[in-house]
């Protein structure tokens, strides 16, 4: 959750966040201390007011024993309170995070590297850059996929590193990396898709400058975001995206911010799918459907002014897409990955 003191900082889970992990803290509280059973509902995947007073006087009975010391909020229930609570133990379990980067990219290097790169630093997972063939166009993502799960699929990876089911893993990606991953998602770990075995060990995942981006979905620590009914530069998206999945988008990103209505979104479309896809047919955004569109004599040409000069953009000034402030990732990472 993001709160408005601390904008742009991922601070915990708090009042109004509905997941599975917070129906775990709920009956974690219930077991460990009786006196909230009258105001808890046990398995309540809701973040009630009653939960936030009931951490709230936990974190100041553990801050006054001196078992919190570190930076937490009132009532919001971070790393550092679970520790507290016993609802995590401090033993070191290294998870797998994997990375994907974009076009012409160093896999070593970029906003979802240095995701990794921190987390390893902290000892808090073990990071797996991942490479594919990532210079030409049109795109090759199906490479990336295809290595991405060859590598989630093993259970001893390729450097001896113990990779068991259960072994919890997270993954980032950006730009052509995050439509990797989110192939990879959809493509190998939905139910009954060959990797479905790995979902429910999957922390978190990070997607930056996505073309998948579902609309609207955006992570709330974005201070510009795209507007509510804006989505992703591809006609195909993820569909209901897992509260543990946060898109990464800026306001402006030509693969993030686009309209979800009207001619110009399918032109703009169309550009992504001849240049990222090579496509030049398939639904109302195909080549061969805008161009018979346009045939129409009654059409407005403006709309198809203003796609191609977003589609000259889209090879030449990428402007918002690739600068990011990963830090509060870094942080919703640390979460997950101890959750």
């Amino acid at each position: 959750m993001r709160i408005p003191a601390v904008t742009g900082v991922y601070v915990g889970i708090g009042e109004g966040d509905q997941s599975d992990e917070v129906a775990k803290i709920t009956d974690f509280v219930i077991r460990k201390w009786d006196r909230f059973d009258a105001v808890l509902v046990p398995g309540n995947p809701r973040f009630t007011p009653a939960l936030k007073a009931a951490i709230a006087e936990l974190q100041s009975i553990y801050k006054a024993q001196g078992k919190l010391t570190e930076q937490h909020i009132p009532g919001v229930v971070n790393l550092a309170t679970k520790y507290a609570m016993g609802y995590l133990s401090r033993e070191v379990i290294l998870p797998l995070y994997f990375s994907v980067e974009g076009h012409m990219s160093d896999m070593n290097f970029g906003p979802m590297a240095y995701v990794g790169d921190v987390l390893r630093a902290e000892g808090r997972a073990l990071h797996f850059p991942t490479w594919y063939v990532n210079n030409t166009i049109p795109f090759k993502t199906t490479t990336g996929v295809v290595e991405l799960a060859r590598r989630v699929g093993q259970t001893v990876q390729d450097n001896g590193v113990k990779f068991p089911p259960g072994t919890p893993w997270a993954m980032g990606g950006f730009s052509e990396g995050a439509i990797v991953t989110s192939r990879f998602y959809r493509e190998y770990l939905m139910p009954e898709k060959p990797l479905n075995w790995r979902l429910k060990d999957l922390k978190g995942a990070l997607a930056a400058g996505n073309a998948y981006r579902e609309k609207g979905v955006c992570a709330e620590w974005i201070p510009d975001p795209p507007g509510p009914d804006r989505q992703g530069l591809s006609d195909v998206r993820l569909v209901n995206t897992p509260w543990w999945w946060k898109e990464i988008a800026r306001r402006g990103d030509l693969y993030t911010d686009n309209e979800s209505t009207g001619d110009r979104a399918l032109y703009k479309t169309m550009c992504y799918k001849i240049i990222a896809e090579g496509s030049f047919s398939g639904g109302s955004a195909g080549f061969l459907a805008r161009v018979i569109d346009l045939l129409q004599p009654t059409d407005d040409l403006i709309p198809v002014a203003l796609a191609i000069f977003d589609g000259m953009r889209f090879l030449t000034n990428m402007g918002p897409h690739g600068v990011y402030n990963m830090d509060p990732a870094v942080q919703f990472m640390r979460e997950r990955l101890a959750a």
